[in-house]
């Protein structure tokens, strides 16, 4: 686990990369159902206990970025981040449970 934090920790810098991370304790603005993932503004892909699913009209796919935008509120970003997860794979090390 510590070579996997090593190497997220290291794309953190790329400008293109962008990652937000929804702390245990954090409140939530929305909590989903079911996990959701939204591909662009015409696919979102749901998937439930039995079988997964595609919403692909548009307005469909706007309640899920919509949903996604309010999860987003509760996340952290940047340098916070950053300090959550080196203390998450420095706790790892310090466990022993360093790898993969």
């Amino acid at each position: 686990m510590v070579e996997q934090f090593d190497h997220l920790l290291s794309l953190l810098s790329l400008p293109r990369v962008g990652v937000g991370i929804v702390p245990a304790m954090a409140e939530w603005a929305f909590v989903s159902q079911v996990p959701f993932w939204a591909w662009d503004d015409d696919k979102v892909t749901l998937k439930t206990i039995s079988t997964e699913a595609e919403a692909t009209r548009r307005d469909e796919a706007a309640l899920y970025t919509a949903a996604f935008d309010l999860i987003r509120q509760s996340a952290v970003y940047g340098g916070q981040v950053r300090a959550l997860m080196t203390a998450i794979r420095d706790e790892f090390q310090r466990l022993g449970t360093g790898g993969g």
